[in-house]
């Protein structure tokens, strides 16, 4: 069986048609029935039966988009959605306009209602999205060329979870998806002073406003707390190497560091959930396992690489480069899809993959066909006309994406739910640029870093503001590397 993507049915482009003649070259044939064969296999089967009209345009049903073709469809009086391969289409009854992921363009011939049913030409549907289309009217019949015509990727209904447990993996994901520097607690904020030397832990105490040095270490990331500990990913003790891939856990207060189980030098990202840790195993090619907090019960749960890992109840999201995989804490396989991009994060019961050309790819987390909506970020206020708009750095909070785009000196913020107009939160120090983006309660987190020949870090400052934006951001440290 083909792997099932997220492009429910992929194109295939370099078909070679046996029929000449351009779309709508030759008149129809009285007396012959319409027909749509798709790969060479006729549909026999439509909510409402398809029309030529008077010049050879063959109409469909909207449903057959989505009965057939797996299309998504959405329609509130003249107003009507399709979703299809990343790219959303904008359209009104009785209009040849539309809207292309942002992009404005012209049908031939209008969509149009009868009996109560809306009808697309689908000659335009077609070309919109780049299927390959060819109308025969010796035979009235119209030609579609698909790649596959598998079924869609089927989410079962997840484990209902709370709003507190909801928040709180939101809170975590979202960080962990920046390497996982900053977490906090209703007590506190934990962030992380990085350098080329030593990384060094602090906690900041909401209540006193007082901040302390607990921890230090060559690498700490992925911070984690869990009941009265915190969790971390540090340097291999028995390793000559820089890395780290060891995780250990303390009080947080600083006291009683210690190692996760005798000894382990197993992980890169890992998460905590009911007393397990569900982590890419190092040693087995960064495979998904789980084991006891104290180190024990280490089991296998996935053959599947990860490379980034994030929670939503019961199900653990894992992703590689390509493709995110979905198991339950149990260790079944909820799904397997292709999806490529910069950043994945689990906020809520959402999954947000941010990519290149300023995409916000959002599929929801709930039960039936696997969905995608996009959202497309056409322009960025103080980034140059023509630039491409590439989303570096991005998190979320309350269906608001906090983001750094490439060459801008601005941190902008978008609502999720509207259209994709980025507007500027904090303006960033000259010739900065943005590492990370973290959340910790009320307040954001950012890295900012200066570069030497465009590659080299030089220089690294940590800044915190309130997410209200009405303060000046604090400054919390200079690095000089």
């Amino acid at each position: 069986m083909k792997k099932l993507g997220i492009k429910f049915i992929a194109f295939f482009f370099a078909v070679v048609m046996l029929v000449p003649p351009p779309a709508y070259a030759d008149p129809s044939t009285p007396g012959l029935p319409l027909r749509i064969v798709i790969n060479a296999e006729k549909v026999t089967e439509f909510s409402k039966a398809p029309f030529l009209d008077e010049n050879d345009v063959v109409f469909v049903p909207i449903s057959f988009l989505s009965d057939t073709l797996h299309m998504r469809t959405e329609q509130n009086g003249t107003d009507v959605v399709i979703y299809y391969d990343r790219k959303k289409l904008e359209l009104k009854t009785g209009e040849t306009s539309y809207s292309l992921n942002g992009k404005t363009g012209e049908f031939k011939t209008a969509p149009i209602v009868r009996e109560e049913t809306l009808f697309l030409p689908l000659e335009g549907i077609c070309e919109v999205f780049e299927i390959t289309y060819k109308w025969d009217g010796l035979v009235n019949t119209s030609y579609i060329k698909l790649l596959s015509t598998e079924p869609e990727v089927i989410l079962p209904g997840p484990a209902p979870v709370s709003s507190e447990v909801s928040l709180q993996q939101s809170r975590l994901n979202g960080n962990l998806a920046n390497f996982g520097h900053v977490a906090s607690t209703d007590k506190y904020h934990f962030y992380v002073k990085t350098s080329l030397k030593q990384d060094v832990l602090y906690r900041y105490d909401l209540k006193t406003k007082q901040t302390k040095q607990i921890a230090s270490g060559e690498l700490i990331y992925n911070l984690v707390p869990y009941g009265e500990w915190l969790y971390f990913l540090g340097e291999n003790p028995d390793s000559k190497y820089y890395q780290a891939d060891t995780i250990y856990k303390m009080k947080m207060d600083g006291t009683k560091r210690s190692v996760v189980g005798k000894k382990n030098d197993l992980a890169r990202v890992f998460v905590i959930d009911k007393g397990w840790i569900y982590f890419g195993n190092w040693k087995d090619q960064q495979r998904l396992y789980k084991m006891k907090l104290d180190g024990s019960g280490l089991k296998k749960l996935g053959d599947v690489p990860v490379d980034y890992l994030q929670i939503r109840g019961d199900w653990l999201i894992a992703a590689d480069s390509n493709d995110v995989y979905i198991y339950t804490t149990a260790g079944q396989k909820v799904a397997e899809f292709s999806l490529r991009g910069r950043n994945m994060t689990v906020i809520g019961d959402r999954l947000y993959m941010s990519g290149f050309s300023g995409d916000i790819v959002t599929i929801p987390l709930k039960a039936g066909p696997l969905q995608q909506d996009m959202l497309k970020v056409e322009h960025v206020d103080g980034l140059p006309q023509g630039n491409d708009i590439d989303i570096e750095v991005i998190n979320y909070k309350n269906n608001i994406a906090y983001m750094y785009f490439k060459e801008t000196s601005n941190l902008y913020k978008m609502a999720l739910n509207g259209e994709a107009k980025p507007t500027p939160f904090v303006t960033i120090p000259k010739s900065g640029s943005v590492q990370e983006i973290q959340i910790a309660g009320n307040y954001m987190y950012y890295t900012v870093i200066y570069t030497k020949d465009g590659h080299r870090i030089i220089k690294r400052e940590l800044y915190r503001v309130s997410l209200a934006g009405q303060v000046k951001p604090e400054k919390l440290y200079t690095v000089n590397q």
